[in-house]
């Protein structure tokens, strides 16, 4: 009876990005110079697993080019050869080629054989380019293993018993006790690493005119191409990391900590949630019918609700968790984007990565990648000056471009921070005069800076394949819009340039504040808000036609939202309202509602298609009533108000 490995293929796609990110985070930590055993072994394994699992499953283009990988490592781990910088330059496009390979296989696609050839002879070529000692003991084209030793990758086959360990001859599903370090034979049944809770898409570190962010249909699917090289040698030089220095990061060692975890579906895991979300709708019910008991009944309904609004919150924080991954999933690519983005234009770059441990919704990391990425890529480019430059400055010629991931209330806060030139703030007002843009040169910076984000601007001098067409920041803008969240830019001429993308921890469930306009209820962000008042007459201003509130000496401009909502109030003055004071980044103002209802957690739903772009509204969740109530989108709402948040000297 034969076993259907088909229902294991997906397991194996996903464990083999795991595997590959090691060989990956490996070349890129090896100093050629003065390689480590231990690491080479760690690089070493990674292929040897790859090889033999794509050959139970048959994906023979895999096992082939991974196989003459392994051969070649293997003779660094025996000193048969030394690693040459631009050899570990080469390994890590091989690496893009087999995430591509692993790609075609789980999309059902044919395979190019002629590109795989390709592969493989220029991977030969770049080591047979160089002498290596010992070359009669090199085997170019030979199994590093012995010919007994599993040679059809057995996975089913008994182990050798004096196979050697770091082989993992055989590579044994169903070993009785593997080895804790090797994780050899993709381990279906052993215990997987987090990391195969989001297994990282290839880096595209090529990725020619910014290809993430152009057009559908302009995107080039075809195999990364594998450079050929020339049979000469080249003496041994600083590894290419040297570029970018080893990324100073917590999550490095939040990595490293082992956990027990379980493979589930995430489809399961938003059917859980949903679930909760209707058990907390039904809580909500219950409480506005017990405020129809008469008094004998009120206390006890009131303690029941109480117990079952405490046990509902605690699954909820419980089952919200499981969606919850650390940042560093998402952070852990960025040292090879760096590395290959400061290769390309001739700098020196410093990555530290800070935060890694924070946690995110999956839903978030899966979708920050692309953004994280053209930022990473405009700080090296646009921000960090060449050497010579930056020694001209009196800056070390090295410069740094800081990552970092920090939890602000019911936010996450991911900065990117470069100690470069900064924005130009001449050039880019330039630009938009070019572009026919209205602009106030008397303006501050903080409504310059975001002129960047405009379809098309660009303010690059040529067009590279790092930047220069304009294609990117919008999308960056637009994507966070998206997800919720916003970014912010602060800039300093000669120092740097901060920025700051804002976005909510989850987005499934939300603290709140439900407020009633005329017969609506809407629900403010319970983060935001900064308090609550009934002003009098003497506290409110005007200035240029807006309203203002004097609130201790600091003027905070009024939203209508009533205007807004196109909703009838009950109450049209200021003074007979309630005004909600509300923070959303740099921007403060006050919006004016007729009562306070409470504050109240809600289930976040998106809406339909046909009411996305309804100004002010975020998303809709449902009362215990079963009214729908609009959530308000401050970022939205405070975008008119923003040139008057700042006025402190207003009369």
């Amino acid at each position: 009876m034969s076993m259907d490995l088909g229902q294991f293929h997906e397991v194996f796609f996903e464990e083999s990005q795991e595997h590959l990110d090691a060989l990956e985070q490996g070349l890129m930590a090896l100093d050629p110079s003065q390689p480590d055993a231990e690491l080479l072994n760690t690089i070493f394994r990674a292929a040897h697993s790859i090889k033999g699992s794509s050959g139970v499953f048959g994906f023979t283009a895999l096992g082939d080019i991974t196989h003459v990988m392994e051969n070649r490592l293997d003779e660094w781990r025996k000193e048969i050869s030394q690693p040459q910088a631009s050899q570990v330059d080469h390994l890590l496009t091989v690496v893009d080629a087999l995430r591509h390979l692993v790609s075609v296989y789980q999309n059902g696609e044919p395979v190019d054989e002629q590109w795989v050839q390709d592969t493989i002879d220029g991977l030969n070529a770049k080591f047979d380019a160089y002498e290596i000692k010992n070359s009669e003991q090199s085997q170019s084209s030979e199994p590093v293993v012995d010919e007994d030793d599993d040679e059809g990758f057995g996975f089913f086959e008994p182990l050798e018993a004096e196979a050697e360990a770091d082989d993992d001859v055989g590579y044994g599903f169903f070993e009785e006790e593997p080895a804790p370090d090797e994780d050899e034979g993709f381990g279906f049944f052993e215990e997987p690493e987090p990391e195969a809770e989001f297994a990282a898409a290839n880096t595209e570190a090529e990725d020619e005119g910014w290809g993430l962010f152009e057009e559908p249909g302009s995107s080039d699917t075809s195999p990364p191409q594998v450079d050929a090289v020339e049979s000469k040698p080249t003496e041994t030089k600083a590894p290419a990391k040297s570029a970018v220095s080893n990324p100073t990061t917590e999550s490095a060692q939040a990595a490293q900590k082992s956990g027990g975890t379980i493979r589930v579906n995430v489809e399961k895991v938003d059917s859980l949630i949903n679930l909760v979300g209707e058990l907390v709708i039904t809580q909500s019910m219950l409480a506005m019918v017990g405020q129809n008991l008469d008094d004998a009944n009120q206390e006890k309904m009131n303690g029941v609700i109480e117990t079952l609004h405490r046990n509902t919150r605690e699954i909820q924080e419980s089952v919200m968790s499981i969606r919850m991954l650390p940042i560093s999933f998402v952070f852990n690519r960025f040292p090879r984007v760096a590395r290959d983005t400061a290769g390309k234009l001739g700098k020196k770059v410093n990555l530290v990565i800070e935060g890694g441990d924070t946690e995110i919704d999956k839903g978030l990391v899966e979708q920050l990648a692309d953004p994280l990425t053209h930022l990473m890529r405009n700080s090296i480019d646009h921000g960090i000056e060449s050497p010579s430059d930056r020694l001209q400055a009196g800056k070390p010629e090295t410069g740094t471009v800081r990552l970092s991931a920090r939890q602000q209330g019911g936010n996450i806060i991911i900065s990117v921070i470069d100690d470069g030139a900064g924005l130009n703030r001449d050039k880019i007002l330039n630009k938009a005069r070019e572009r026919g843009m209205t602009v106030n040169a008397d303006s501050p910076d903080e409504a310059i800076w975001p002129l960047i984000f405009e379809p098309g601007f660009s303010t690059a001098d040529a067009v590279t394949d790092v930047s220069g067409r304009g294609v990117g920041m919008d999308v960056v803008k637009k994507n966070l819009s998206n997800l919720g969240g916003r970014i912010d830019i602060d800039s300093v001429p000669g120092y740097g340039t901060t920025l700051s993308l804002i976005l909510p921890l989850t987005l499934a469930i939300l603290d709140g504040m439900a407020v009633s306009l005329g017969s609506e209820t809407y629900i403010i962000p319970l983060g935001n808000i900064v308090e609550s008042i009934q002003p009098n007459a003497e506290q409110v201003k005007t200035l240029n036609g807006d309203e203002l509130l004097n609130v201790r000496g600091h003027y905070w401009p009024v939203v209508r939202l009533h205007r807004v909502m196109s909703v009838r109030p009950r109450f049209e003055r200021i003074t007979d309202g309630i005004v909600i004071l509300t923070e959303s980044g740099k921007r403060r103002f006050g919006i004016l509602v007729d009562e306070l209802l409470g504050q109240q957690q809600v289930v976040i739903k998106s809406l339909e298609q046909h009411y996305k772009r309804i100004p002010g509204v975020g998303g809709a969740t449902v009362m215990g009533d079963g009214q729908v109530a609009f959530i308000l989108d401050l970022e939205s709402l405070g975008a008119d108000v923003a040139a008057t948040a700042t006025l402190e000297d207003a009369s």
